[in-house]
Protein backbone atom coordinates (compact mmCIF):
# COMPACT_ATOMS: atom_id res chain seq x y z
CA UNK A 1 0.00 0.00 0.00
CA UNK A 2 1.68 3.11 -1.08
CA UNK A 3 2.34 6.30 1.71
CA UNK A 4 1.41 4.30 4.54
CA UNK A 5 3.96 5.07 7.14
CA UNK A 6 5.52 2.92 10.21
CA UNK A 7 2.63 2.00 12.67
CA UNK A 8 2.40 4.66 14.96
CA UNK A 9 1.11 4.25 19.07
CA UNK A 10 -2.29 4.37 17.84
CA UNK A 11 -2.61 0.97 15.63
CA UNK A 12 -0.07 -0.73 18.17
CA UNK A 13 -2.86 -0.29 21.23
CA UNK A 14 -5.74 -1.80 18.69
CA UNK A 15 -3.55 -4.47 17.09
CA UNK A 16 -3.13 -5.48 20.42
CA UNK A 17 -6.58 -5.56 21.55
CA UNK A 18 -7.85 -6.90 18.35
CA UNK A 19 -5.60 -8.95 16.67
CA UNK A 20 -4.52 -12.90 17.17
CA UNK A 21 -1.21 -14.55 16.04
CA UNK A 22 -3.22 -17.05 13.65
CA UNK A 23 -5.47 -15.68 11.73
CA UNK A 24 -8.64 -17.95 12.98
CA UNK A 25 -8.35 -18.19 16.91
CA UNK A 26 -10.34 -15.83 18.71
CA UNK A 27 -10.56 -17.53 22.67
CA UNK A 28 -12.22 -15.20 25.38
CA UNK A 29 -9.75 -13.57 28.03
CA UNK A 30 -10.81 -12.95 31.08
CA UNK A 31 -10.82 -9.36 33.14
CA UNK A 32 -11.33 -5.76 32.48
CA UNK A 33 -9.52 -5.55 29.15
CA UNK A 34 -10.81 -7.84 27.03
CA UNK A 35 -9.01 -9.19 23.84
CA UNK A 36 -8.74 -12.14 21.03
CA UNK A 37 -6.42 -14.44 22.10
CA UNK A 38 -5.29 -17.34 20.24
CA UNK A 39 -4.33 -20.79 20.11
CA UNK A 40 -0.89 -20.39 19.21
CA UNK A 41 -1.70 -23.46 16.91
CA UNK A 42 -4.10 -25.75 16.26
CA UNK A 43 -2.27 -29.07 17.91
CA UNK A 44 -1.31 -27.04 21.14
CA UNK A 45 -5.16 -26.06 20.98
CA UNK A 46 -5.81 -29.44 22.35
CA UNK A 47 -2.98 -29.03 25.37
CA UNK A 48 -4.05 -25.66 26.16
CA UNK A 49 -7.53 -26.76 26.67
CA UNK A 50 -7.03 -29.90 28.59
CA UNK A 51 -7.75 -32.21 25.51
CA UNK A 52 -8.28 -35.81 26.86
CA UNK A 53 -7.87 -34.46 30.39
CA UNK A 54 -11.51 -33.25 30.34
CA UNK A 55 -13.80 -35.86 28.27
CA UNK A 56 -16.45 -34.21 26.11
CA UNK A 57 -19.73 -35.30 25.35
CA UNK A 58 -18.20 -36.99 21.95
CA UNK A 59 -17.98 -34.65 18.81
CA UNK A 60 -21.75 -34.14 17.39
CA UNK A 61 -23.31 -35.81 14.23
CA UNK A 62 -24.15 -31.88 13.33
CA UNK A 63 -23.89 -32.10 9.51
CA UNK A 64 -24.86 -29.68 6.16
CA UNK A 65 -26.76 -31.74 3.84
CA UNK A 66 -24.65 -29.61 1.17
CA UNK A 67 -21.30 -28.52 2.57
CA UNK A 68 -19.65 -25.66 0.81
CA UNK A 69 -16.06 -25.16 -0.04
CA UNK A 70 -14.66 -21.47 -1.42
CA UNK A 71 -11.33 -21.63 -3.23
CA UNK A 72 -9.71 -18.79 -4.36
CA UNK A 73 -7.70 -18.77 -7.80
CA UNK A 74 -5.43 -15.85 -8.73
CA UNK A 75 -3.38 -13.50 -6.89
CA UNK A 76 -4.96 -11.28 -4.35
CA UNK A 77 -3.33 -7.86 -5.88
CA UNK A 78 -5.35 -4.55 -7.03
CA UNK A 79 -7.46 -4.60 -10.42
CA UNK A 80 -6.78 -8.53 -10.33
CA UNK A 81 -8.92 -10.25 -11.73
CA UNK A 82 -10.16 -13.73 -9.57
CA UNK A 83 -12.15 -16.71 -9.96
CA UNK A 84 -14.27 -17.58 -6.98
CA UNK A 85 -14.83 -21.80 -7.11
CA UNK A 86 -17.44 -23.02 -5.12
CA UNK A 87 -17.96 -26.30 -4.82
CA UNK A 88 -20.76 -28.44 -2.98
CA UNK A 89 -20.61 -31.82 -1.47
CA UNK A 90 -23.61 -33.76 0.20
CA UNK A 91 -23.72 -35.84 3.10
CA UNK A 92 -27.46 -36.70 2.70
CA UNK A 93 -29.84 -36.97 -0.11
CA UNK A 94 -30.35 -34.02 -1.78
CA UNK A 95 -33.80 -32.96 -3.97
CA UNK A 96 -32.66 -29.55 -4.54
CA UNK A 97 -31.21 -26.48 -3.52
CA UNK A 98 -29.52 -23.13 -4.53
CA UNK A 99 -26.25 -21.29 -4.05
CA UNK A 100 -26.00 -17.21 -4.20
CA UNK A 101 -23.09 -15.46 -3.48
CA UNK A 102 -22.93 -11.70 -2.17
CA UNK A 103 -20.11 -9.17 -2.05
CA UNK A 104 -21.25 -7.40 0.71
CA UNK A 105 -17.57 -4.81 1.18
CA UNK A 106 -18.51 -3.71 -2.29
CA UNK A 107 -22.03 -3.41 -2.03
CA UNK A 108 -21.08 -1.00 0.92
CA UNK A 109 -18.49 1.11 -0.85
CA UNK A 110 -21.43 1.14 -4.14
CA UNK A 111 -23.98 2.75 -1.58
CA UNK A 112 -21.87 4.98 0.26
CA UNK A 113 -20.13 6.40 -2.50
CA UNK A 114 -16.16 7.33 -3.62
CA UNK A 115 -14.03 8.61 -1.17
CA UNK A 116 -16.36 7.26 2.08
CA UNK A 117 -16.26 5.07 4.81
CA UNK A 118 -18.22 1.83 3.32
CA UNK A 119 -21.63 1.57 4.68
CA UNK A 120 -24.53 -0.42 3.69
CA UNK A 121 -28.02 -0.36 5.57
CA UNK A 122 -28.82 -3.03 7.91
CA UNK A 123 -31.29 -5.10 7.55
CA UNK A 124 -31.43 -4.87 3.34
CA UNK A 125 -30.92 -7.73 1.42
CA UNK A 126 -27.07 -7.67 0.01
CA UNK A 127 -27.30 -7.65 -3.72
CA UNK A 128 -26.39 -11.21 -4.63
CA UNK A 129 -23.70 -11.65 -8.18
CA UNK A 130 -24.52 -15.02 -8.51
CA UNK A 131 -27.20 -17.63 -8.10
CA UNK A 132 -27.33 -21.52 -9.21
CA UNK A 133 -29.69 -23.93 -8.90
CA UNK A 134 -28.71 -27.08 -7.26
CA UNK A 135 -29.89 -30.14 -9.43
CA UNK A 136 -31.00 -33.65 -7.00
CA UNK A 137 -28.32 -35.26 -5.83
CA UNK A 138 -27.44 -38.66 -4.30
CA UNK A 139 -25.00 -39.16 -0.66
CA UNK A 140 -20.87 -38.02 -2.14
CA UNK A 141 -21.98 -36.27 -4.94
CA UNK A 142 -20.07 -32.97 -5.93
CA UNK A 143 -21.30 -30.05 -7.60
CA UNK A 144 -19.21 -27.08 -8.78
CA UNK A 145 -19.49 -23.73 -10.18
CA UNK A 146 -17.63 -20.48 -10.68
CA UNK A 147 -17.33 -16.64 -10.90
CA UNK A 148 -14.72 -14.10 -11.92
CA UNK A 149 -14.59 -10.75 -9.85
CA UNK A 150 -12.18 -7.70 -10.43
CA UNK A 151 -10.67 -6.80 -7.05
CA UNK A 152 -10.68 -2.84 -6.19
CA UNK A 153 -7.06 -1.31 -4.74
CA UNK A 154 -5.64 -2.69 -1.97
CA UNK A 155 -7.88 -3.21 0.70
CA UNK A 156 -9.50 -5.77 3.03
CA UNK A 157 -13.23 -6.94 0.92
CA UNK A 158 -15.87 -9.33 2.28
CA UNK A 159 -17.43 -12.16 -0.20
CA UNK A 160 -20.85 -14.27 1.51
CA UNK A 161 -22.25 -17.28 0.22
CA UNK A 162 -25.56 -18.90 1.04
CA UNK A 163 -26.60 -22.49 0.28
CA UNK A 164 -29.81 -23.76 0.67
CA UNK A 165 -30.69 -27.52 0.86
CA UNK A 166 -33.86 -29.53 0.60
CA UNK A 167 -34.13 -33.39 1.16
CA UNK A 168 -35.82 -36.11 2.61
CA UNK A 169 -35.81 -36.61 6.94
CA UNK A 170 -36.41 -33.08 7.65
CA UNK A 171 -37.18 -34.35 11.00
CA UNK A 172 -33.60 -34.81 12.24
CA UNK A 173 -32.12 -31.61 13.63
CA UNK A 174 -28.81 -32.90 12.94
CA UNK A 175 -28.82 -32.16 9.52
CA UNK A 176 -28.53 -28.56 8.62
CA UNK A 177 -30.18 -27.39 5.17
CA UNK A 178 -28.57 -24.08 4.79
CA UNK A 179 -25.05 -22.86 4.98
CA UNK A 180 -23.82 -19.13 5.79
CA UNK A 181 -20.38 -18.99 4.91
CA UNK A 182 -17.72 -16.09 5.07
CA UNK A 183 -14.80 -15.04 3.98
CA UNK A 184 -12.30 -11.84 3.94
CA UNK A 185 -10.31 -11.29 0.92
CA UNK A 186 -7.03 -9.05 1.46
CA UNK A 187 -5.72 -7.34 -1.58
CA UNK A 188 -1.91 -6.57 -1.38
CA UNK A 189 0.36 -4.68 -3.92
CA UNK A 190 2.81 -7.81 -3.19
CA UNK A 191 -0.62 -10.40 -2.99
CA UNK A 192 -2.84 -10.84 -0.06
CA UNK A 193 -4.75 -13.59 1.54
CA UNK A 194 -8.00 -15.15 2.80
CA UNK A 195 -9.28 -14.69 6.16
CA UNK A 196 -12.37 -16.25 8.60
CA UNK A 197 -13.38 -12.89 9.70
CA UNK A 198 -11.50 -9.06 9.44
CA UNK A 199 -8.13 -9.56 10.82
CA UNK A 200 -6.85 -6.10 11.71
CA UNK A 201 -3.30 -7.78 12.61
CA UNK A 202 -3.02 -8.43 8.69
CA UNK A 203 -3.62 -5.15 7.73
CA UNK A 204 -0.49 -3.12 6.43
CA UNK A 205 1.17 -0.97 9.16
CA UNK A 206 -0.64 2.40 9.71
CA UNK A 207 -4.54 1.37 8.17
CA UNK A 208 -7.24 1.86 9.78
CA UNK A 209 -8.67 -1.33 10.75
CA UNK A 210 -11.85 -1.72 8.52
CA UNK A 211 -13.76 -3.16 5.79
CA UNK A 212 -12.66 -1.32 2.12
CA UNK A 213 -10.15 0.50 1.13
CA UNK A 214 -7.10 0.87 3.20
CA UNK A 215 -7.16 4.48 4.97
CA UNK A 216 -4.38 5.97 6.73
CA UNK A 217 -4.06 6.80 10.39
CA UNK A 218 -2.95 10.02 10.77
CA UNK A 219 0.66 10.28 12.08
CA UNK A 220 2.17 12.15 14.80
CA UNK A 221 5.29 14.02 14.71
CA UNK A 222 6.08 17.35 17.11
CA UNK A 223 3.31 19.25 17.59
CA UNK A 224 1.43 17.57 14.22
CA UNK A 225 -2.20 17.57 14.92
CA UNK A 226 -4.54 13.94 14.54
CA UNK A 227 -6.81 16.17 12.75
CA UNK A 228 -6.24 16.43 9.06
CA UNK A 229 -7.59 19.10 6.72
CA UNK A 230 -11.22 18.56 6.37
CA UNK A 231 -13.50 21.19 6.36
CA UNK A 232 -16.27 18.83 8.02
CA UNK A 233 -13.93 18.06 11.22
CA UNK A 234 -15.63 21.54 13.02
CA UNK A 235 -19.12 20.49 12.18
CA UNK A 236 -20.23 18.79 14.63
CA UNK A 237 -18.25 17.89 18.07
CA UNK A 238 -19.92 14.55 18.22
CA UNK A 239 -19.17 10.79 15.85
CA UNK A 240 -21.19 7.94 16.29
CA UNK A 241 -20.23 4.35 15.93
CA UNK A 242 -22.89 1.99 14.57
CA UNK A 243 -21.97 -1.81 15.71
CA UNK A 244 -22.92 -4.68 12.75
CA UNK A 245 -22.25 -7.90 11.91
CA UNK A 246 -23.51 -10.21 8.48
CA UNK A 247 -25.51 -13.18 8.78
CA UNK A 248 -27.98 -14.78 6.09
CA UNK A 249 -27.35 -11.91 3.29
CA UNK A 250 -27.97 -9.43 5.00
CA UNK A 251 -26.07 -6.54 8.09
CA UNK A 252 -27.77 -6.66 11.29
CA UNK A 253 -27.07 -4.48 14.71
CA UNK A 254 -24.87 -5.59 17.21
CA UNK A 255 -27.30 -5.21 19.54
CA UNK A 256 -26.39 -6.33 23.01
CA UNK A 257 -22.67 -6.07 22.73
CA UNK A 258 -20.54 -3.96 24.38
CA UNK A 259 -18.75 -0.50 22.76
CA UNK A 260 -15.95 0.80 24.89
CA UNK A 261 -14.31 4.03 23.98
CA UNK A 262 -10.82 5.13 24.97
CA UNK A 263 -9.71 8.36 24.65
CA UNK A 264 -5.96 8.72 24.24
CA UNK A 265 -3.86 12.21 23.83
CA UNK A 266 -0.68 12.50 21.92
CA UNK A 267 1.65 10.91 24.90
CA UNK A 268 -0.79 7.53 23.84
CA UNK A 269 -2.46 8.10 27.67
CA UNK A 270 -5.70 7.38 28.12
CA UNK A 271 -7.47 10.69 29.56
CA UNK A 272 -11.10 9.09 29.82
CA UNK A 273 -13.20 6.13 28.81
CA UNK A 274 -16.64 5.35 28.19
CA UNK A 275 -18.24 2.02 28.41
CA UNK A 276 -22.20 1.29 26.70
CA UNK A 277 -23.95 -1.24 25.81
CA UNK A 278 -25.37 -1.50 21.85
CA UNK A 279 -28.66 -0.71 21.88
CA UNK A 280 -31.50 -1.99 19.19
CA UNK A 281 -30.50 1.16 16.74
CA UNK A 282 -26.82 -0.40 16.84
CA UNK A 283 -24.92 3.15 16.93
CA UNK A 284 -24.02 4.57 20.04
CA UNK A 285 -22.75 8.61 19.66
CA UNK A 286 -19.69 10.04 21.65
CA UNK A 287 -18.00 13.26 21.70
CA UNK A 288 -15.36 13.72 19.04
CA UNK A 289 -12.12 13.99 20.34
CA UNK A 290 -9.80 16.78 20.80
CA UNK A 291 -7.25 17.62 17.81
CA UNK A 292 -4.40 16.52 19.93
CA UNK A 293 -6.29 13.35 20.95
CA UNK A 294 -8.37 10.18 18.94
CA UNK A 295 -10.31 7.52 19.83
CA UNK A 296 -9.53 4.05 20.35
CA UNK A 297 -13.02 1.71 19.80
CA UNK A 298 -13.67 -1.91 21.03
CA UNK A 299 -16.82 -4.05 20.50
CA UNK A 300 -16.94 -6.66 22.66
CA UNK A 301 -19.34 -9.93 23.42
CA UNK A 302 -19.73 -9.28 26.77
CA UNK A 303 -20.16 -11.80 30.22
CA UNK A 304 -24.03 -12.08 30.90
CA UNK A 305 -25.43 -14.07 33.07
CA UNK A 306 -26.10 -16.73 30.52
CA UNK A 307 -22.22 -16.78 29.24
CA UNK A 308 -19.29 -16.13 30.77
CA UNK A 309 -15.77 -14.93 29.41
CA UNK A 310 -15.38 -11.60 27.09
CA UNK A 311 -14.72 -11.91 23.61
CA UNK A 312 -13.30 -8.90 21.22
CA UNK A 313 -15.17 -9.04 17.93
CA UNK A 314 -13.98 -5.16 16.28
CA UNK A 315 -12.94 -2.16 16.85
CA UNK A 316 -11.24 0.88 15.12
CA UNK A 317 -10.05 4.34 15.70
CA UNK A 318 -11.29 7.61 15.29
CA UNK A 319 -9.39 11.06 14.82
CA UNK A 320 -10.53 14.76 15.03
CA UNK A 321 -11.89 14.65 11.74
CA UNK A 322 -14.10 11.84 12.13
CA UNK A 323 -16.56 14.15 13.91
CA UNK A 324 -19.57 14.59 12.26
CA UNK A 325 -19.79 11.07 10.68
CA UNK A 326 -20.90 7.87 11.28
CA UNK A 327 -18.08 4.84 11.49
CA UNK A 328 -19.02 1.04 10.91
CA UNK A 329 -17.60 -1.18 12.84
CA UNK A 330 -17.52 -4.62 11.58
CA UNK A 331 -17.92 -7.61 13.90
CA UNK A 332 -16.68 -11.04 13.72
CA UNK A 333 -19.84 -12.96 13.02
CA UNK A 334 -18.06 -16.59 14.27
CA UNK A 335 -18.08 -14.94 17.76
CA UNK A 336 -21.53 -12.46 18.32
CA UNK A 337 -23.74 -15.33 16.32
CA UNK A 338 -23.36 -18.24 18.79
CA UNK A 339 -22.94 -15.73 22.01
CA UNK A 340 -26.37 -13.91 20.74
CA UNK A 341 -27.73 -17.37 20.67
CA UNK A 342 -26.58 -19.02 23.55
CA UNK A 343 -28.50 -15.40 25.14
CA UNK A 344 -31.31 -16.14 23.88
CA UNK A 345 -32.03 -19.70 24.27
CA UNK A 346 -30.39 -20.49 27.05
CA UNK A 347 -33.44 -18.37 29.53
CA UNK A 348 -35.60 -19.87 27.53
CA UNK A 349 -34.59 -23.42 28.47
CA UNK A 350 -34.39 -22.40 32.28
CA UNK A 351 -37.77 -20.56 31.75
CA UNK A 352 -39.39 -24.11 30.23
CA UNK A 353 -37.44 -26.65 33.02
CA UNK A 354 -38.08 -23.82 35.79
CA UNK A 355 -34.12 -24.73 36.31
CA UNK A 356 -31.69 -22.76 36.65
CA UNK A 357 -27.33 -23.07 36.23
CA UNK A 358 -24.56 -20.39 36.44
CA UNK A 359 -22.80 -18.88 33.18
CA UNK A 360 -21.73 -21.02 30.51
CA UNK A 361 -17.97 -20.72 29.32
CA UNK A 362 -18.08 -21.32 25.55
CA UNK A 363 -15.66 -21.26 22.59
CA UNK A 364 -16.09 -20.96 18.72
CA UNK A 365 -12.62 -22.97 17.18
CA UNK A 366 -11.20 -23.01 13.31
CA UNK A 367 -9.85 -26.65 12.59
CA UNK A 368 -10.35 -29.25 10.27
CA UNK A 369 -12.04 -32.10 12.24
CA UNK A 370 -15.48 -31.51 13.82
CA UNK A 371 -15.36 -29.91 17.29
CA UNK A 372 -18.92 -29.20 18.51
CA UNK A 373 -19.64 -30.47 21.96
CA UNK A 374 -19.53 -29.95 25.31
CA UNK A 375 -17.07 -30.86 28.13
CA UNK A 376 -18.90 -31.47 31.02
CA UNK A 377 -15.41 -31.24 33.29
CA UNK A 378 -14.42 -27.91 32.35
CA UNK A 379 -18.09 -27.07 32.12
CA UNK A 380 -17.44 -25.11 28.77
CA UNK A 381 -19.13 -25.23 24.81
CA UNK A 382 -17.16 -25.36 21.61
CA UNK A 383 -18.63 -24.60 18.23
CA UNK A 384 -17.10 -25.77 15.44
CA UNK A 385 -16.95 -22.45 12.74
CA UNK A 386 -18.34 -24.90 10.58
CA UNK A 387 -22.09 -24.91 12.67
CA UNK A 388 -21.50 -21.89 14.93
CA UNK A 389 -24.58 -19.94 13.42
CA UNK A 390 -27.35 -22.57 14.69
CA UNK A 391 -29.78 -22.15 17.27
CA UNK A 392 -30.63 -25.72 17.62
CA UNK A 393 -26.80 -26.65 17.68
CA UNK A 394 -26.51 -23.93 20.62
CA UNK A 395 -29.45 -25.22 22.03
CA UNK A 396 -28.25 -28.56 22.05
CA UNK A 397 -25.20 -28.14 24.01
CA UNK A 398 -26.71 -26.33 26.41
CA UNK A 399 -29.27 -28.96 27.09
CA UNK A 400 -26.06 -31.13 27.70
CA UNK A 401 -24.73 -28.45 30.20
CA UNK A 402 -27.64 -27.47 32.05
CA UNK A 403 -28.49 -31.61 32.57
CA UNK A 404 -24.89 -31.68 34.11
CA UNK A 405 -24.86 -28.90 36.61
CA UNK A 406 -28.28 -28.51 37.19
CA UNK A 407 -30.01 -31.97 36.63
CA UNK A 408 -27.92 -34.38 38.68
CA UNK A 409 -24.87 -35.01 36.30
CA UNK A 410 -23.94 -36.65 32.65
CA UNK A 411 -23.17 -40.20 33.37
CA UNK A 412 -22.17 -41.50 30.34
CA UNK A 413 -19.52 -44.52 30.62
CA UNK A 414 -17.76 -43.15 27.48
CA UNK A 415 -18.24 -40.68 24.80
CA UNK A 416 -21.05 -41.02 22.29
CA UNK A 417 -19.54 -39.78 19.05
CA UNK A 418 -21.00 -40.97 16.30
CA UNK A 419 -24.69 -41.01 18.22
CA UNK A 420 -27.41 -40.93 15.35
CA UNK A 421 -31.08 -39.20 16.31
CA UNK A 422 -32.62 -41.99 15.15
CA UNK A 423 -30.70 -44.90 15.32
CA UNK A 424 -30.07 -47.28 18.52
CA UNK A 425 -26.77 -46.42 20.00
CA UNK A 426 -26.32 -47.20 23.82
CA UNK A 427 -28.70 -46.87 26.70
CA UNK A 428 -26.86 -44.27 28.30
CA UNK A 429 -25.76 -42.20 25.14
CA UNK A 430 -29.18 -42.21 24.72
CA UNK A 431 -30.75 -40.92 27.52
CA UNK A 432 -28.29 -37.60 28.30
CA UNK A 433 -28.52 -37.08 23.80
CA UNK A 434 -32.32 -37.66 24.07
CA UNK A 435 -32.68 -35.12 27.21
CA UNK A 436 -30.56 -32.45 24.99
CA UNK A 437 -32.68 -32.95 22.02
CA UNK A 438 -35.81 -32.46 23.72
CA UNK A 439 -34.17 -29.81 25.39
CA UNK A 440 -32.88 -27.90 22.64
CA UNK A 441 -36.69 -27.67 20.51
CA UNK A 442 -38.70 -27.14 24.13
CA UNK A 443 -36.16 -23.85 24.39
CA UNK A 444 -37.04 -23.27 20.46
CA UNK A 445 -41.08 -23.69 21.25
CA UNK A 446 -40.89 -26.91 18.31
CA UNK A 447 -41.73 -29.77 21.25
CA UNK A 448 -43.79 -31.03 18.31
CA UNK A 449 -41.07 -32.90 16.39
CA UNK A 450 -40.88 -35.57 19.14
CA UNK A 451 -44.69 -36.48 18.58
CA UNK A 452 -43.43 -40.06 17.25
CA UNK A 453 -39.93 -41.60 17.71
CA UNK A 454 -38.23 -44.38 16.09
CA UNK A 455 -38.79 -48.29 15.49
CA UNK A 456 -35.82 -49.98 16.64
CA UNK A 457 -34.02 -52.96 14.13
CA UNK A 458 -34.28 -55.76 14.70
CA UNK A 459 -31.81 -57.38 17.88
CA UNK A 460 -31.87 -53.69 19.18
CA UNK A 461 -33.88 -51.64 22.02
CA UNK A 462 -36.23 -48.82 21.30
CA UNK A 463 -34.96 -47.18 24.79
CA UNK A 464 -31.11 -47.39 22.88
CA UNK A 465 -32.73 -44.86 20.40
CA UNK A 466 -32.03 -41.10 21.63
CA UNK A 467 -35.08 -39.63 19.80
CA UNK A 468 -37.46 -42.17 21.25
CA UNK A 469 -36.13 -40.43 24.99
CA UNK A 470 -36.74 -36.87 23.84
CA UNK A 471 -40.49 -38.46 22.41
CA UNK A 472 -40.44 -39.87 25.94
CA UNK A 473 -40.10 -36.41 27.41
CA UNK A 474 -42.27 -34.77 25.30
CA UNK A 475 -45.39 -37.24 25.87
CA UNK A 476 -44.61 -37.03 29.61
CA UNK A 477 -45.16 -33.26 29.06
CA UNK A 478 -47.46 -32.12 26.07
CA UNK A 479 -50.87 -32.40 26.17
CA UNK A 480 -51.33 -33.87 23.36
CA UNK A 481 -52.88 -37.92 23.67
CA UNK A 482 -51.26 -39.69 20.64
CA UNK A 483 -51.78 -43.66 20.93
CA UNK A 484 -51.40 -44.89 24.46
CA UNK A 485 -50.14 -41.08 26.27
CA UNK A 486 -52.51 -39.84 28.37
CA UNK A 487 -50.04 -38.19 30.63
CA UNK A 488 -49.25 -34.22 30.89
CA UNK A 489 -47.12 -33.00 33.71
CA UNK A 490 -45.65 -30.14 34.31
CA UNK A 491 -41.79 -29.84 32.90
CA UNK A 492 -40.33 -28.91 36.14
CA UNK A 493 -41.91 -32.00 37.75
CA UNK A 494 -40.39 -34.55 35.30
CA UNK A 495 -36.85 -32.59 35.02
CA UNK A 496 -37.06 -32.44 38.70
CA UNK A 497 -37.55 -36.82 38.93
CA UNK A 498 -34.68 -36.59 36.39
CA UNK A 499 -32.62 -34.65 38.24
CA UNK A 500 -33.43 -36.69 41.84
CA UNK A 501 -33.68 -40.09 40.48
CA UNK A 502 -31.71 -42.80 42.60
CA UNK A 503 -31.50 -46.59 41.90
CA UNK A 504 -30.04 -48.65 44.26
CA UNK A 505 -28.45 -45.43 45.79
CA UNK A 506 -26.71 -44.53 42.85
CA UNK A 507 -27.36 -41.76 40.36
CA UNK A 508 -29.96 -43.15 37.74
CA UNK A 509 -27.15 -44.27 34.56
CA UNK A 510 -30.31 -44.25 31.86
CA UNK A 511 -33.80 -44.48 30.72
CA UNK A 512 -34.69 -47.29 32.84
CA UNK A 513 -33.61 -45.79 35.76
CA UNK A 514 -35.62 -42.85 35.22
CA UNK A 515 -38.85 -44.78 34.00
CA UNK A 516 -38.87 -46.64 37.51
CA UNK A 517 -38.11 -43.79 39.41
CA UNK A 518 -41.22 -41.65 37.71
CA UNK A 519 -43.59 -44.95 38.37
CA UNK A 520 -41.64 -44.48 42.15
CA UNK A 521 -41.86 -48.68 41.91
CA UNK A 522 -39.83 -51.33 39.74
CA UNK A 523 -41.43 -53.88 38.06
CA UNK A 524 -38.31 -56.48 37.37
CA UNK A 525 -40.41 -58.36 34.70
CA UNK A 526 -41.79 -55.89 32.66
CA UNK A 527 -38.13 -54.41 33.14
CA UNK A 528 -36.59 -57.80 31.71
CA UNK A 529 -39.38 -58.00 28.67
CA UNK A 530 -38.69 -54.14 27.81
CA UNK A 531 -35.16 -53.72 27.83
CA UNK A 532 -33.67 -56.83 27.01
CA UNK A 533 -30.43 -55.29 25.93
CA UNK A 534 -30.48 -52.78 29.12
CA UNK A 535 -29.09 -53.25 32.44
CA UNK A 536 -30.56 -55.63 35.34
CA UNK A 537 -33.69 -53.68 36.88
CA UNK A 538 -32.84 -51.93 40.19
CA UNK A 539 -34.09 -53.19 43.44
CA UNK A 540 -35.36 -50.07 44.54
CA UNK A 541 -35.45 -46.43 43.43
CA UNK A 542 -36.05 -43.02 44.99
CA UNK A 543 -36.63 -39.32 43.60
CA UNK A 544 -37.27 -36.28 45.71
CA UNK A 545 -40.23 -34.18 43.10
CA UNK A 546 -43.70 -33.48 44.07
CA UNK A 547 -45.99 -35.76 42.17
CA UNK A 548 -48.51 -33.49 40.50
CA UNK A 549 -52.32 -33.79 40.89
CA UNK A 550 -53.29 -36.58 38.36
CA UNK A 551 -50.22 -38.62 38.66
CA UNK A 552 -50.91 -41.67 38.03
CA UNK A 553 -48.38 -44.62 37.42
CA UNK A 554 -50.32 -46.53 35.24
CA UNK A 555 -50.36 -43.51 33.19
CA UNK A 556 -46.19 -43.20 33.44
CA UNK A 557 -46.10 -46.55 32.28
CA UNK A 558 -47.82 -47.06 29.77
CA UNK A 559 -46.18 -43.63 28.07
CA UNK A 560 -43.04 -45.05 28.64
CA UNK A 561 -43.80 -48.28 26.82
CA UNK A 562 -45.29 -46.52 23.88
CA UNK A 563 -41.60 -44.76 23.51
CA UNK A 564 -39.02 -46.69 25.18
CA UNK A 565 -40.56 -50.41 26.06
Amino acid sequence: MSGLRKLDPVAVVLAVALATCTDYDPVAVDGESPSLGHQQAHSSFESANGVGQDASTGAEPFRNRLSIALSIIGKLVPDKTITLSIQGTTSEKLTGGEVRVMLPTMAAMAHAGAGKYPYYPVDKAIPTVARWAVPAMEVGETWRQSLQITLPEEGYYQVAVIATAQGPNEKDPFVLNKVDLERWLLVLADGGRVTHFLDPNAMPAGAIPGEGPFRQSPNTSGSASYATADAAADASDEVTFHAVYYESGVRKNAAGAEIRINYFDQADEVVRSRVQTVPSSGTVTVDCPDAYEYIVVSVVAPHTNETSGRFLIGGSTAYNSDCGGTRTLISNSYIFIPWRNLNEVIPAMERYFGQYRSAIAWETVFTDEPNTFYWPNSDRITFDYNYYNNKWVAAHEFGHALHHEALGGITNSGSCQGHQISQPFSYDCAFSEGFADYAADAALGNQSRWERGYSAPSGRDAAEIEGNVAALLNDLIDSTNDGNDSTSYPAYYVVRVFETCRADGRLRDDVTDFVWCLERRVNASVHNQSFPRGPNAPSRVTESASEPSGWSASDIRQTWLQNVG
